[in-house]
């Protein structure tokens, strides 16, 4: 947890809100960012998984960040993204 909170700054440029162990036993850990959230998988490595946000951040939401609902990152090497 403390991984993704120091890395995301220097990543992204941007700051996490608060963070949200919703269910433990799914090991999901949910970032508030703005109004905005992302879902990480916590047994998951917290580096490849902002690399594969940035990615996505830079390459296909872009400047919809207002717009954007969440990005899921629970699956290994890919993001799902939903715009309001």
């Amino acid at each position: 947890m403390g991984e993704i909170k120091s890395n995301f700054r220097n990543s992204l440029n941007a700051n996490i809100k608060s963070l949200i162990l919703e269910h433990p036993s799914q090991r999901e850990l949910v970032a508030v960012v703005d109004d905005w959230k992302i879902i990480f998988n916590v047994s998951g490595s917290a580096k490849d998984q902002l690399m594969v946000l940035k990615q996505v951040l830079e390459k296909e939401v872009k400047d919809q960040r207002d717009n954007l609902e969440y990005i899921d990152l629970r699956i290994d090497g890919r993001a799902y993204y939903k715009l309001k």
